[in-house]
């Protein structure tokens, strides 16, 4: 046994001595789990296995390559020759060695995310598919699905508009693609996995390696798993490491239930359960454990580790999210002087992109730098941008930059060769843009199109009723920015994509519209009278600068957090209907994801951790309505968690763990107090349920609120899916999906929850 074996903890080096056979490795977060695969395939060089019979897959091309790194300095140099890659580098070069046998030729191309859009878009165009809804990302995120099931165009059957569509597009594409000798990413699985099926290479694909190993197992689909259980099926030394309770990938096709029935489907699996962890304390531990424990199909494990119990962690309740994104500002500061922490020390977690804009506005005014991880600062998306390019135009019809970004975002037939042509004119008139526009096509002359000028028409007609409807006549600047996205259909578009990148978009432009409805309720508040749409331009431009210097806070969702650790974490947003995520709230395999995505926010966190939430909070650009406490809250043991003590008590989230009895805790100098609740009884009220405490609140449930994938019914429409939101309150309008007659935007008030 080498030194090197000797260094490891029992199940770790149960593990990397394994003698053969299938072998499932459960690596819990923070448990060594590169470590232990990395001296596995070194231990298996020592015994004398050749290096290029050893096959090791993972996700990413880093990690790839800090795995060959890790090996390389474990053996001497001894690994040369070994196969190391991710699942589609590994599967092309497969495919490189027999592409004839799935109609390629060996130089075939790898047609990247441009290429695809480009030729989907032909496709579309040649099928004569107008459809606006139909749009290439949409097409191609359907394509991709379609793959990672195993669904080849032979096999793809249409069950709706949308999906009938995707069944005519998909034979074309592949079948072009084919014809350019080209592959796209979900071609490098399933070819090589029709590869295996072929009898004479398959045997050969079946014969090439002695040990598969596969890295973060948990992340794979059914196409990966068919290929390597194939790849390994000859000798049986198929070796997965991975975390079932980290399994957040759904949406990108993981499909959990691989490394659920792992022993199932190999019958004499060895398990081995790496549980101690060297990254937290016990008390963010136990937090963790109890939180996943809930879910009831998992792999039983329980992390555990010598570091000792730390410090308790710290849940604060804000009055909203402009107020629970200063708490943390605030801690940070305070941690800085009293531990000496530096922003690089700190990581803020939130559920999707959108909540950053409060973390941003708040970390800015107090001139902490920061970097988003995974994402691109609030107000530098796109789609945001897009919206203040609309109200830029609708402030100052000169601004040019503005105008060129949106006169044909989204698409409306208004191409750069007219707008091109318009500029021109602009310029030897020595007049602006917008004058000379509305001149062209009032004019009578040809310089353009009868059909070029009718669509610049509608555009500086949908302009100018904005214009006098909400900035002549005083209107609400909150109103505008509905009435420009309701106008444009800009989230009606993005609705009907359906992909996730899609719904994220919404999001942000959502999260804009209720952040201007914030700064013109303040103004109100403070001035007695609402502000001008210059105003709002003019603190956008001071709230957003385009850059940061230095290292500093990180900022990302949790989805991106997955294999980081910081010393203190902030996990904000932990509302029942944010984190869970108010689309998943009532599907189980959908709330197991969510739940596990609470296990990896809070194993992120090495010595600190605080949890915040608010009371009322902007969702969807609805006005701000009241929310209960997330139902993970509920899960983390008494003693492991302290809030302040003068923090007014929301009730518990998850109904059914209503607590009899007061719970004793204890306090301390810091300020804060062990969680205590008094006696309450549950009481079934109106179809819906509160909770009272004596001597205390009542709270009833929020009333039911739309959100996006939910089934609702119209009366003539039938059922169908929620895909987007513009307006609120009675104004509320959903952009439905139905699979009759497609999408609609319908007023909420006349559909009713299915």
């Amino acid at each position: 046994m080498t030194s090197g074996v000797d260094s490891l903890n029992p199940a770790q080096r149960e593990a990397v001595l394994h003698p053969g056979g299938p072998l499932l490795i459960l690596a819990g977060a923070g448990s060594g789990k590169t470590r232990v695969i990395t001296f596995r395939i070194a231990e298996l060089l020592r015994r004398g296995v050749w290096p290029d019979r050893i096959l090791a897959v993972t996700f990413t091309n880093k990690a790839a390559g800090e795995m060959r790194e890790r090996i390389e300095k474990l053996t001497g140099g001894r690994a040369r020759g070994m196969w190391v890659g991710t699942f589609h580098a590994t599967c092309a070069r497969l495919l490189r060695m027999y592409a004839e046998k799935v109609r390629l030729g060996r130089d075939f191309v790898i047609f990247d995310d441009n290429d695809q859009r480009t030729l989907v878009s032909r496709v579309l165009k040649d099928l004569g598919v107008a459809d606006r809804f139909a749009t290439p990302r949409a097409m191609l995120s359907a394509i991709d699905g379609a793959k990672n099931r195993g669904e080849g165009p032979d096999v793809f059957v249409g069950h709706d508009y949308f999906s009938d569509i995707v069944a005519r597009v998909y034979p074309v594409y592949q079948e072009r693609l084919e014809k350019a000798n080209g592959v796209d990413f979900g071609d490098l699985l399933l070819k090589t996995l029709k590869l295996c099926g072929d009898p004479d290479v398959g045997k050969r694909l079946a014969e090439r390696f002695d040990h598969v190993l596969v890295d973060e197992f948990q992340d794979t689909n059914r196409v990966q798993y068919d290929v390597v259980n194939h790849l390994a099926a000859r000798l049986g030394n198929l070796c997965v490491v991975g975390d079932d309770d980290q399994s957040i990938y759904s949406w990108r096709g993981a499909d959990v239930r691989n490394i659920l029935d792992f022993e199932r489907d190999h019958p004499t699996t060895h398990t081995v359960k790496l549980e101690q962890n060297y990254r937290s304390t016990q008390t963010i531990l136990d937090a963790a454990n109890a939180v996943i424990a809930r879910n009831l199909e998992r792999k039983q494990k329980r992390l555990f580790t010598e570091k000792g119990p730390g410090e308790l962690l710290l849940y604060h309740t804000a009055e909203d999210e402009r107020s629970e994104a200063q708490f943390v500002v605030r801690v940070m500061q305070k941690l800085a002087i009293e531990e000496e922490r530096v922003p690089s020390d700190f990581a803020v977690f939130y559920r999707t992109h959108a909540q950053s804009r409060a973390l941003e506005e708040a970390l800015l005014s107090a001139e902490l730098p920061y970097s988003v991880i995974g994402g691109i600062r609030f107000y530098d998306r796109a789609e945001v941008k897009d919206l203040l390019a609309y109200l830029r135009v609708l402030a100052n019809p000169a601004d040019e930059v503005s105008l060129e970004r949106v006169i044909n975002k989204p698409t409306r037939g208004i191409g750069e060769s007219t707008y091109e042509r318009v500029v021109a004119r602009a310029r030897a008139s020595d007049e602006t843009v917008w004058k000379t526009m509305e001149a062209i096509a009032q004019s009578g002359d040809g310089e353009l199109t009868p059909a070029a000028k009718k669509k610049l028409s509608a555009f500086i007609t949908m302009m100018d009723d904005l214009r006098n409807e909400f900035i002549v006549h005083d209107g609400s600047l909150g109103a505008l920015a509905d009435a420009v996205l309701e106008r444009t259909q800009y989230v009606e578009r993005l609705a009907a994509d359906g992909s996730h990148e899609s719904q994220e978009r919404i999001e942000n432009l959502l999260e804009l519209t209720g952040s201007i409805k914030d700064y013109e309720g303040d103004v109100i508040a403070k001035e007695g009278m609402p502000p001008s749409i210059h105003d709002y331009l003019e603190q956008v431009s001071l709230v957003a600068p385009s850059d940061t210097e230095g290292k500093g806070v990180t900022l990302m969702t949790v989805h991106a957090a997955k294999g980081l650790e910081y010393p203190v974490v902030f996990v904000t947003g932990l509302e029942d209907g944010v984190f869970p995520s108010l689309r998943n709230g009532e599907d189980e395999d959908a709330m197991a994801e969510e739940r596990r995505l609470a296990y990896v926010a809070i194993t992120r966190a090495e010595e600190r951790l605080f949890l915040t939430n608010a009371r009322a909070r902007r969702l969807f650009g609805q006005d701000a309505r009241p929310f209960r406490e997330s139902r993970f809250l509920a899960d983390i043991p008494d003693h492991c968690i302290a809030r302040p003590i003068n923090q007014p008590r929301q009730r518990p989230s998850w109904m059914d763990r209503a607590r009899d009895g007061a719970r004793d805790g204890g306090g301390d100098d810091s300020g804060y107090a062990h969680r205590q609740e008094p006696p309450a009884r549950k009481i079934e009220r109106d179809g819906g349920i509160s909770v009272e405490y004596d001597g205390d609140v009542s709270y009833d449930d929020v009333e039911s609120t739309f959100r996006l994938g939910q089934r609702v019914r119209h009366a003539k429409f039938g059922e169908g899916e929620v895909r987007g939101f513009t307006g609120a309150g009675s104004d509320l309008k959903l952009t439905v999906y139905f699979p009759s007659v497609g999408p609609k935007t319908i007023i909420a008030r006349f559909v009713e929850l299915v």
